[in-house]
């Protein structure tokens, strides 16, 4: 494996990683590469899904795509099923099934104030913190630009290129909206390191 696919070791590498892929991402976008800036969105985004996703105690590392741990699975799994209508959870390596998983805990500490399990409680009162609703607009929002991204990336060569590219300019500035607004709310609940601490994962990247 070539060191540019390997996988970032540890959190200051990913740090590092998000970094350039932001820096990569600015430039694209000042200079006009809309396509580029399209193409490091998803990973900007998916970071930091990624990062929501570990201060809620879902992933036991920043990069992890394994739904909790022995003792969260199963609460976790119950909670995605539920408010997903599925039968399993998709998988944590998409970007559809991080928004997926984090549109379901905002919904499940929306419904249940008063869980009574220690990490599910620690879990609802810190998304309680956040602006749920503002969120699940955002969710909203990501769902909207997947599905824009997938018809640029797989369907322009069927369509009118014009058509097709009258909204770039908008969706691929979205991204750093978006990004923003995942990253303030993934501080806000890392920070309440008791989350964590009761999933029975370490409290630091």
């Amino acid at each position: 494996m070539s060191k540019e696919n390997e996988k970032a070791q540890n959190s200051a590498e990913k740090a590092m990683t998000y970094k350039a892929m932001t820096a990569r991402y600015k430039l694209a976008m000042k200079h006009g590469f809309l396509y580029e800036a399209m193409l490091h969105g998803q990973t900007i985004l998916e970071d930091r899904l990624d990062a929501f996703l570990w201060a809620a105690g879902v992933i036991a590392e920043p990069d992890g795509t394994s739904l909790g741990n022995r003792r969260t699975r199963p609460l976790l799994t119950e909670i995605i099923c539920k408010y997903t209508e599925t039968a399993k959870p998709a998988p944590l390596r998409s970007i559809g099934g991080k928004t997926a998983a984090v549109r379901a805990l905002l919904l499940f500490a929306n419904d249940t104030p008063a869980p009574e399990d220690r990490y599910l409680a620690a879990l609802a009162e810190g998304l309680r913190a956040l602006d749920i609703d503002a969120l699940l607009a955002v969710l909203a929002q990501i769902d909207n630009w997947r599905s824009y991204r997938n018809t640029l990336l797989h369907a322009a060569p069927n369509k009118d290129i014009y058509t097709v590219t009258e909204d770039l300019a908008h969706n691929a500035a979205l991204v750093g909206d978006l990004a923003d607004a995942l990253n303030d709310a993934a501080r806000a609940l890392g920070r309440r390191t008791k989350i964590r601490l009761a999933a029975r994962m370490p409290k630091n990247k």
